[in-house]
């Protein structure tokens, strides 16, 4: 069984399109998403929409976590300091 695991895309909708289309992406017979999707972004919201139109498993990072704990909105994020709370 082949797996892909990868993680902290931070709204590289670019950069998950080109994983998309790579051999490994394609001939795994699983593949798991780690987390943060967002965070400090430019594409949040189209990289979430890909996600879940597939059949990645996604997992939620710490900058995802205090996203939705917090009810911070994405454009307040460049504010935040992951390291620090």
């Amino acid at each position: 069984m082949k797996i892909l695991v990868f993680s902290d895309l931070h709204g590289s909708l670019n950069g998950l399109k080109a994983l998309m289309a790579t051999d490994d992406y394609l001939t795994a017979d699983k593949v798991i998403f780690l987390g943060d999707v967002s965070f400090g972004c430019s594409r949040p919201d189209e990289c979430i929409k890909l996600l879940n139109n597939s059949n990645i498993t996604c997992l939620l990072g710490n900058n995802d976590r205090y996203i939705i704990n917090n009810h911070i909105a994405e454009k307040e994020m460049h504010t935040f300091n992951a390291g620090k709370h």
